[in-house]
């Protein structure tokens, strides 16, 4: 890969740019999209209704029931998959 830049049939696929891999706008590749990223503004949580609300950048507003989470070994999967999940 001379210069960080890849090519194949002529057209760059990924290119380097200072440590970032970047994919070139005039380049497709079937499985990748090339939407913008979707970050946690806010969360709140209420105790009464076991209701996890997450603000994300884009606008929208994502509500979860938690009340599916009982004690034990299920429980704690389940919040290291939603932490994990998070971020």
């Amino acid at each position: 890969m001379p210069g960080g830049i890849l090519n194949l049939d002529g057209q760059t696929i990924f290119q380097s740019n200072n440590g970032i891999i970047e994919i070139p706008p005039s380049t497709f590749i079937k499985g990748i999209s090339d939407l913008t990223s979707v970050n946690l503004n806010n969360a709140s949580f209420d105790v009464a209704t076991n209701i996890l609300t997450l603000n994300v950048n884009d606008g929208n507003t994502f509500s979860v029931n938690l009340s599916s989470l009982d004690s034990g070994a299920a429980a704690i999967s389940d919040a290291t998959a939603l932490a994990i999940a998070l971020g």
